[in-house]
């Protein structure tokens, strides 16, 4: 609202302008006028002027006030949640980011994640959705999305929420040929699965010492243990490290018996 008032208060009519615009004109009551300025207005400082013309120009001279206005984008609001909340590294499944913007307002959101740009989804019914690509690294994601409404009246915003990717965890299973070794024959050979097949390096122990160490292919590895293992009761595991531990959990086999006769 802006209001005039012109002295000495006698009749006439006051017209209100925006720059070159004339926004109303209404008749002075009083010498006083009020009128709602539009909604429309753009964003910015606006230069206002109210100018008083009276009924008798003969005995009284037109009159002008001038003010300054400045209009300021409304604000927004965003909103982000991400389903689920945590991964695992590879994991089948997808991950959904869904943004909420300030209802009525339209316009596009931006995702990212730290400074990867993800995509840009527009808004509809005050939401936007967007699913992440598969691969993200194992660590800790900022997942942003930045709101920018459509023309000047809002003013953008922004939020954030964290991803945590973890690695993938892998099981250890160890089997031997046989349980049974005479002493220097008949030598057993150890097998070694990895679930999943990453890559990676298998440790084959004999209680605290280590026999060998050998790659994983394909998720297996295989290994002969020693022809002259000392008799008695040994026991043997398989101890897996992963070639990426920023994608899979290192893992360690049950312990299988061997006897040596």
């Amino acid at each position: 609202m802006i209001a005039a008032l012109a002295s000495p208060a006698v009749p006439g009519r006051i017209s209100f302008w925006d720059g070159p615009s004339r926004l109303s004109e209404v008749s002075a009551d009083r010498g006083a006028a009020t009128v709602n300025l539009p909604s429309t207005l753009s964003t910015g400082k606006h230069e206002l002027r109210a100018v008083f013309t009276p009924t008798d120009d003969v005995c009284y001279a037109s009159a002008t006030a001038t003010t300054s206005l400045t209009v300021t984008a409304a604000p927004t609001k965003t909103q982000l949640r991400l389903s689920p909340g945590t991964a695992h590294f590879g994991q089948p499944g997808r991950i959904a980011v869904h943004a909420t913007v300030s209802l009525g307002v339209s316009g596009r959101v931006d995702f990212h994640d730290g400074t990867r740009r993800l995509g840009s989804v527009a808004v509809r019914r005050a939401a936007a959705s967007l699913t992440l690509p598969r691969g993200l690294s194992a660590g800790t994601h900022r997942i942003r999305a930045v709101f920018s409404p459509s023309g000047t009246a809002h003013a953008p915003s922004q939020t954030q929420a964290v991803l945590t990717v973890r690695p993938r965890p892998t099981t250890t299973t160890l089997k031997l040929t046989r349980t049974t070794q005479s002493f220097g024959r008949n030598r057993a050979t150890a097998r070694v699965a990895v679930a999943g097949g990453p890559a990676g390096r298998v440790a084959i122990w004999d209680g605290r010492r280590r026999l060998a160490t050998v790659v994983v292919v394909r998720g297996s590895a295989t290994y002969k243990l020693p022809a002259r293992l000392k008799r008695g009761t040994h026991r043997v595991l398989a101890e897996f490290a992963p070639a990426n531990p920023g994608q899979h959990t290192s893992s360690t086999s049950t312990t299988v018996k061997l006897r040596i006769r």
